[in-house]
């Protein structure tokens, strides 16, 4: 795979926004029970994919720019497609305990945290963010879950929405 610096450049970015986890929050992430339940392991191998993704990752953060290879590159790039893959099938309701962001921060994105902005350096330490190891990463809840009215569990994805409105209708009625 040959890129353009351009392209390079534009991974790089990409990357160091979804990958919103520190070193330490993910390093301390990856040692957590919660980390080795969620993810796929394929057949003869002792660690999910995701978890050999985020030991990869902390590689990659620790190469310098220089130093980035092909395959570096590739990992980059399939970091952000499972992210936003993942990220656009966020379940219904409170995530904070569920195997789907665990899954996620195996690959070293929190959906609880934003996006890191760009600002070359991958965001700021975890102490200046109030990180306390794995402990603060599986407490952590989104600040907006809290101000939102808990709803009963639904069993049908449209239960309490209503009927759709009459252009949406698949009879036209």
């Amino acid at each position: 795979m040959h890129l353009s610096p351009d392209d390079e450049a534009e991974i790089r970015r990409e990357f160091r926004r979804l990958t919103n986890l520190s070193q330490e929050e993910l390093q301390a992430w990856l040692e957590t029970p919660e980390s080795r339940r969620a993810g796929v392991v394929r057949k003869g191998e002792a660690e999910s994919v995701g978890r050999q993704s985020g030991r990869r990752i902390l590689a990659i953060r620790e190469a310098a720019e220089g130093d980035l290879t092909d395959a570096d590159y590739r990992h980059m790039k399939k970091v952000i497609g499972y992210c936003r893959r993942h990220l656009a099938q966020r379940p219904w309701g409170d995530v904070a305990d569920t195997r789907w962001r665990w899954s996620l921060m195996n690959w070293g994105h929190d959906p609880c945290l934003p996006c890191r902005e760009d600002d070359g350096g991958g965001g700021p330490p975890a102490e200046e963010r109030g990180v306390e190891g794995a402990r603060h990463i599986r407490l952590r809840r989104p600040a907006v879950a809290s101000a939102l009215p808990r709803l009963a569990p639904s069993t049908t994805p449209s239960a309490g929405r209503g009927p759709p409105p009459p252009s949406l209708s698949r009879w036209g009625r």
